[in-house]
């Protein structure tokens, strides 16, 4: 058996090397995750304080928000997606 060559030993030709893009913006699932994981915290945080809200009012204002942030969500999807076509 013999062993694979060190690197300084590979050919590299320009048809062998890969340019890879720099992004060009955000990327929009790793802020969505932090937002929600930072939301779950605070929640977490605020039942560990004692802040109590009754789920009277907080249980469809909540589901009002995520509602929102879904539409907006798509919507900036939409948006990108019709700038790259």
């Amino acid at each position: 058996m013999s062993a694979a060559p060190p690197p300084s030993d590979l050919p590299t030709t320009a048809a062998t090397r890969r340019v890879i893009p720099a992004p060009s913006g955000p990327n929009w699932s790793l802020v969505l995750g932090s937002l929600t994981l930072l939301a779950g915290a605070g929640c977490v945080l605020g039942w560990l304080a004692g802040i109590r809200i009754s789920l009277d009012v907080a249980l469809p204002t909540v589901l009002v928000a995520a509602g929102v942030m879904l539409v907006l969500v798509g919507q900036i999807g939409l948006i990108v997606k019709r700038r790259r076509c």
